[in-house]
């Protein structure tokens, strides 16, 4: 009897570690939806201008977050178009978009979201809420 409650306990301890996992980014999907894919990657330094930027054909719109701000602070895409933001402050920072919250982006870091649905979106920093940025997508 002491051996079953043993190995029900070992059991349920093993499915709950293994059924617990959670992540804050949806897996990417090739459906138009309302809510964009979202997919962390890793890239070299990227820099930016300071004026509104679109986004060529070849790559996704890049942002940079440096000083705290987000530079540009507005892009302009088109339907199905990404942004890529890229961390360039040492402090780490998190973007919050349509409810989603992006991990840790340390120095260096970069996220990559696409965008399905014509709308201008409004994110901010889960850290320093008065870091704004605007996505205009036509």
């Amino acid at each position: 009897m002491k051996h079953t409650v043993l190995l029900m306990l070992i059991l349920v301890s093993m499915i709950t570690i293994t059924g617990c996992t959670y992540t804050n980014i949806p897996e990417p999907t090739q459906m138009a939806t309302e809510m964009p894919t979202a997919k962390p990657t890793a890239t070299p330094t990227i820099s930016a201008t300071s004026t509104p930027a679109s986004t060529p054909r070849d790559g996704p719109a890049k942002v940079t977050i440096e000083g705290n701000s987000f530079v540009p602070d507005t892009v302009t895409i088109s339907i199905k178009d990404a942004v890529q933001w890229t961390n360039m402050d040492s402090t780490p920072h998190k973007i919050t978009i349509m409810g989603m919250v992006t991990d840790d982006l340390g120095e260096g870091d970069s996220f990559v979201l696409s965008f399905y649905q014509k709308k201008t979106y409004e994110y901010s920093c889960k850290y320093h809420p008065y870091m704004k940025g605007t996505v205009i997508v036509q």
